[in-house]
């Protein structure tokens, strides 16, 4: 067993142990403890694939790829346990995207200042090759409105550009990050990363190579389900932790492996050679995942996950939405799931 592993199995007790002790504590003779609410995965059982979560100071938003009526799904929660579903955040596309549903990926919301910034990848008009463009709003649920003519990076030699996220380094710098979908022309599928203006919208400099496909885990069925895509950084502890999804999202070997970045511009180094986040018995293709801070500034996971043997293409499969809890010990990371079992929800 790598060591890593065992590392994870005692991390995963300790914590367990832990999360479980304060959910069942010993009789108090002079008071009573308010029992911690608990939440099941999947915790919002629709099609909700490449979630993002933000805290806005009120509520929980998720964003997630669209579908057949929508471009960007939303939800909404409390307290991370009961969702419901939200409007289309982007009802009208921008001028570049090529019209109609079904052509929109990967969401992710930031907040810059008084605004609210939605991040996607769509495909463009003229060519249908996919890039990263925004819109913004003064509310987190939108509707988010776009007057780009033109998308804000878009890799057309290297397959195009997906996958976008954003995150920021000690000195307040915004960075973007995306993937270029070079498993879909027969290149090399990669991360990048490019530092943001104080506008949080106008990339500057040059954008740096953080991580490239490497046979493995990551290796799918075919070439084109051999990818790492949808990166999304923790930054925790003056650590940046790289989380990325690889393998075929249609597969149930899909997962989610973490790399450490010395800086947002890389160097980063795969913490291990075995996915942080993979299939069990009752969870098939965890991923396309992204890591946020609850209401008690917590780690998490948001992430999507079919249930088998409803996998890929088979009728009335679903990726649903997924949570668990983020655990780190020094420079490792640790997710603690894929879980379908009752869990300890949000505490102070």
């Amino acid at each position: 067993m790598r060591i890593t592993a065992v590392i994870a199995l005692f991390v995963v007790g300790i914590v367990i142990g832990r999360q479980w002790h304060r959910s069942n504590p010993e009789p108090a003779t002079h008071q009573r403890k308010a029992a911690v609410a608990t939440y099941r995965n999947p915790v919002f059982n629709h099609d909700f694939p490449d979630p993002d979560v933000v805290w806005t100071g009120r509520s929980y938003v998720a964003a997630a790829t669209g579908d057949a009526s929508e471009h960007v799904q939303s939800a909404t929660s409390g307290d991370l346990i009961g969702w419901k579903a939200g409007p289309d955040l982007l009802p009208t596309l921008p001028a570049w995207a090529a019209s109609g549903f079904g052509k929109v990926w990967g969401p992710t919301i930031d907040r810059v200042a008084n605004r609210w910034i939605l991040w996607f990848s769509a495909a463009t008009e003229s060519t249908g090759t996919e890039c990263i463009g925004w819109a913004s709003s003064s509310s987190v649920t939108g509707p988010y409105v776009s007057s780009s003519t033109v998308p804000t990076v878009c890799q057309s030699q290297s397959g195009g550009s997906i996958d976008p996220s954003v995150t920021m380094n000690n000195a307040g710098t915004r960075y973007l990050l995306w993937k270029n979908d070079g498993n879909y022309c027969g290149d090399e599928s990669n991360l990048w990363s490019q530092p943001l203006a104080r506008d949080g919208v106008t990339v500057v400099g040059q954008p740096s190579l953080l991580l490239s496909y490497e046979p493995g885990w990551e290796t799918g069925p075919t070439a084109k389900e051999s990818t790492v895509e949808g990166p999304s950084v923790l930054h925790l502890d003056d650590h940046y932790f790289l989380l990325f999804s690889g393998n075929g999202y249609l597969t149930d070997t899909y997962g989610m492996g973490v790399a450490l970045c010395r800086t947002l511009s890389g160097p980063c180094a795969a913490q291990s050679a075995d996915p942080v986040l993979s299939a069990t018995s009752d969870v098939a293709g965890p991923g396309g995942g992204s890591a946020f801070f609850d209401r008690y500034g917590q780690p998490w996971l948001a992430y999507a996950a079919w249930t088998p043997p409803l996998v890929g293409d088979v009728a009335g499969a679903q990726r649903s939405l997924r949570i668990d809890r983020i655990t780190t010990v020094g420079q490792l990371l640790f997710i603690l799931g894929p879980t379908v079992d009752r869990q300890p929800g949000p505490k102070a």
